[in-house]
């Protein structure tokens, strides 16, 4: 099995053996063709998420493996140490499938890296994503989703959007290297087109180390300090504001 290294502010999952079998779940994507359906192993625990499925000969018909992602964070997977391709499914916290990726190398020690914050991956045989036509927008059903924490989930009115841009505008203070010349400009409270997270994007301007203003950059905060980028600071970033800041329901602050 693979381990998950957080990307980012990710934290480094180890994989490794395990002599005892974890509970099995069952779990359903809602495709365009109908509805798949999955019996999968848990990983709850940090023993758990270190065991996955690394050195296993093989892994059964419509089975996987789900690793509980709390708290939704990136993540990435490799495939060392594990003997047999799989697909990988990242889900966002209300159940939707926002990236697939097909036919993970066995044994490989390439990084996977999920694109935006996830609450749960899912690990099953190579060439399923292909043969059940999964794709992105479909959705999962599972306990993990059912037990999610609601947390920030009923911004609603135009003062809380107020505060949590906010917030946002202080996360973003704290990475930069001088908050006290900070400008800020084309800054809007929007509902992330993956997840549904409440987020604030915009564009900030402050000064380097040198004391001369960077020039405006576009920057992205989900509400949280292991959430705060600013573009330029990841490679990533271009897929990420895809993900996380275009749409047309905005509200400008």
């Amino acid at each position: 099995m693979n381990k998950l290294v957080r990307v980012l502010f990710a934290l480094l999952l180890v994989a490794g053996c395990s002599k005892q079998e974890s509970a099995t779940t069952p779990l359903t994507i809602e495709t365009q063709n109908g509805t798949v359906k999955y019996t999968v192993y848990e990983a709850n625990t940090r023993e758990e998420m270190e065991t996955g499925l690394m050195n296993r000969d093989s892994l059964a018909v419509d089975h996987g493996m789900i690793f509980n992602i709390d708290p939704v964070r990136r993540v990435a997977m490799w495939m060392k140490d594990t003997k047999f391709p799989l697909d990988m499914i990242f889900i966002a916290p209300d159940g939707t499938i926002t990236q697939v990726y097909e036919n993970a190398e066995a044994m490989s020690e390439k990084k996977i890296p999920s694109v935006v914050p996830v609450r749960a991956v899912i690990e099953v045989n190579a060439g399923d994503i292909q043969k059940h036509q999964i794709k992105v927008g479909d959705k999962v059903t599972h306990e993990f989703f059912n037990q999610m924490k609601k947390e920030e989930t009923h911004i609603s009115d135009y003062n809380q959007k107020v505060g949590w841009v906010g917030k946002g505008k202080e996360l973003v203070k704290s990475r930069l290297k001088d908050p006290s010349s900070v400008e800020f400009r084309n800054v809007y409270f929007i509902r992330a087109n993956i997840g549904n997270a409440p987020t604030t994007c915009g564009e900030v301007n402050a000064k380097n180390s040198f004391g001369a203003m960077t020039g405006f950059r576009r920057f992205i905060s989900a509400g949280s300090t292991e959430f705060t980028l600013i573009e330029g600071d990841n490679a990533d970033f271009e897929e990420i504001w895809k993900g996380m800041c275009n749409g047309t329901d905005k509200t400008p602050m």
